[in-house]
């Protein structure tokens, strides 16, 4: 990356925690881009650019998580069945559960539930061939019920299909062979049937059948049969989140940064009505935030994304008036939730590139406490807008 125009650094005298709630360069580049867009960008394509998936977007670096940590993926078969308790050992150490960064192997809209994917995973992997030990990296974009997922990995759409072929339990599917990806789909868009809980091939805890896109090395799971489309048409080219520019350039920063796993979003933190002090920052556009490792210690990292280099600017000045209020908004609820956060020293670092304000936040006790004092609220307070 070309060389940053503004670096400051603020030492913080208390303790702030992360464990996530479940949420023109200096060379004249006016996007900040690299030139090799990474992962995140990779799974960006598989997003349609829409408003829903734009408000929440999830991403994870499976594989780069089990490099950080020299983590094993375990057989997928033992004794002709799916190899449950290695997969457990293998979701524990990659998201231990303990605050410290973890990318959990997403799976088929599962979400990050391991004990329930430990339950979806043997149906889908008896019935498909396939499983969250497949999995390398993932996304996920929008809410429920619209929610969207892809992932990454050691996916074969033959075998899939002959595993398919040979499922006696599996009812017909009906199939859709769109650009390079076959669609397969049960029931109706969102339909429930609790009498199909669980069931064969891939029917979820409400007994919904969804859909399935499968293409070489990717998979692609919704609910409906116009969003697994529209997910197909971004992969093909046709507007997906990595087209849209401020997006990408989230991406881009978070991959530089080393980030593991990533949120995104459009929908930024208006703080104009609160009364957190500190002079709040100009309106942005995206802001992205995620954990990463240095060696062995963990960091947390921010991107703002704003209109133009010079407001990228002005907001990194004004970061350093927000971060005493970010920090005592981290102490404030803490004291609420009957807890102690102080007395422990975190450094701040503010670069700009670009129109990217990227914010690093480092301490050994980063990840220590619990998530209603996460380092995701003291992001939230220290990014807080007009």
């Amino acid at each position: 990356m070309a060389s940053r125009g503004v670096r400051a650094s603020f030492l913080l005298g208390a303790c702030f925690a992360a464990l996530f709630l479940a949420a023109c360069d200096a060379d004249g580049d006016p996007s900040g881009a690299t030139a090799d867009p990474g992962v995140f960008v990779e799974l960006l394509r598989l997003m349609p650019d829409r408003p829903d998936v734009r408000a929440a977007v999830e991403m994870g670096d499976v594989e780069a998580m089990r490099g950080q940590l020299g983590i094993q993926v375990p057989q997928a078969e033992v004794d002709g069945e799916f190899n449950l308790g290695g997969f457990v050992e293998y979701a524990v150490a990659l998201a231990p559960g303990d605050g410290s960064p973890s990318v959990e192997p997403r799976f088929l809209l599962a979400g990050p539930d391991s004990a329930y994917l430990g339950v979806f995973a043997p149906v889908v992997y008896q019935s498909l061939g396939i499983s969250p030990l497949d999995v390398d990296d993932w996304i996920s974009g929008g809410l429920a019920p619209t929610l969207l997922s892809a992932a990454h990995g050691s996916f074969d759409p033959d075998e899939l299909q002959a595993h398919l072929d040979v499922c006696a339990e599996c009812p017909a599917a009906d199939i859709e062979d769109r650009g390079g990806w076959r669609i397969y789909a049960w029931g109706e868009d969102g339909a429930e049937d609790v009498s199909m809980r669980l069931h064969p091939p891939m029917f979820d805890q409400l007994g919904r059948g969804g859909r399935l896109a499968v293409s070489d090395g990717a998979l692609m799971r919704a609910l409906s049969t116009g969003d697994v489309q529209s997910m197909v048409d971004a992969a093909e080219g046709d507007g997906s989140l990595a087209d849209n520019e401020d997006f990408r350039i989230a991406a881009e920063q978070l991959e530089d940064l080393g980030v593991l796993k990533a949120w995104v979003t459009d929908q930024t933190p208006d703080l104009s009505g609160e009364e957190f002090g500190g002079e709040l920052l100009l309106p942005y556009i995206v802001m992205a935030f995620g954990p990463g490792y240095d060696g062995e210690t963990p960091f947390m990292a921010a991107v703002v994304v704003n209109e133009t280099p010079e407001d990228a600017a002005e907001n990194a000045r004004r970061i350093a008036s927000r971060v005493t209020a970010a920090q005592q908004a981290v102490e404030e609820r803490a004291r609420r939730a009957g807890l102690t956060a102080g007395g422990l020293t975190e450094e701040v670092e503010v670069d700009v590139d670009g129109r990217a304000v990227l914010v690093t936040l480092r301490g050994d006790a980063l990840f220590d406490y619990p998530a209603i004092t996460g380092a995701n609220w003291f992001v939230y307070v220290l990014l807080g807008h007009e």
